[in-house]
């Protein structure tokens, strides 16, 4: 892959986080500058609704902790458990996945704790 493309991807996900982050969150012990969402689904099937909420962070993927990486890498306990809980503006969750996209950015998906 062209080297000046890589740095140009890696340019746009580091200005896209800088501008567009609006949580600063820890991580395994590392502070992170990251994108909460916290999106809504509704849909009105018969008489009852369904809903459903999902909450993500976005970083960038050099910025999700290696603990965090090799967590979801292993799909077994490690020996060394780590804290997969993150405070998310006044509300705690568990990180349950790691998304990365291939080009520098992951998604932490959520769930409330």
């Amino acid at each position: 892959m062209n080297p000046a493309f890589v740095q140009a991807i890696a340019d746009l996900n580091t200005a896209t986080v800088d501008m567009l982050s609006n949580v600063t969150v820890m991580l395994a012990g590392a502070m992170v500058d990251a994108l909460f969402a916290k999106a809504f689904y509704g849909s009105n099937i018969g008489d009852s609704g369904i809903v459903s909420s999902q909450s993500v962070l976005t970083l960038q993927t050099l910025d999700v902790p290696a603990p965090i990486v090799d967590w979801f890498n292993s799909f077994t306990e490690p020996f060394n458990p780590i804290d997969l809980l993150v405070t998310v503006n006044d509300g705690n969750y568990k990180i349950v996945a790691h998304e990365p996209n291939g080009t520098g950015l992951s998604r932490l998906i959520l769930e409330a704790a």
